[in-house]
């Protein structure tokens, strides 16, 4: 009980100067702003090697599999940040 007070002490002035929800959830937004960033990443890699492939003439199937890889690793990124 006293460890949930001292806790409410220190984020009463950020509770009071944001509101109550908005110190709730920008952890969240700031996690799911950087998962987002992440993923652009990842998919703008994805999309430059397989530019790089296509230009190479490389094999049809490598492209697919890789941007299906990348597709699937940003499902799985964004079902973890929920």
């Amino acid at each position: 009980m006293r460890a949930a007070q001292g806790v409410m002490a220190r984020c009463a002035p950020m509770l009071r100067r944001f509101g109550f929800c908005s110190a709730i959830c920008a952890p969240r937004k700031e996690r799911m702003a950087r998962h987002a960033s992440l993923l652009e990443g990842c998919i703008r890699k994805a999309r430059s090697l397989a530019r790089c492939a296509a230009s190479s003439s490389a094999s049809r199937t490598f492209i697919v599999h890789h941007v299906r890889r990348t597709e699937q690793v940003a499902r799985r990124a964004d079902a973890k940040s929920i």
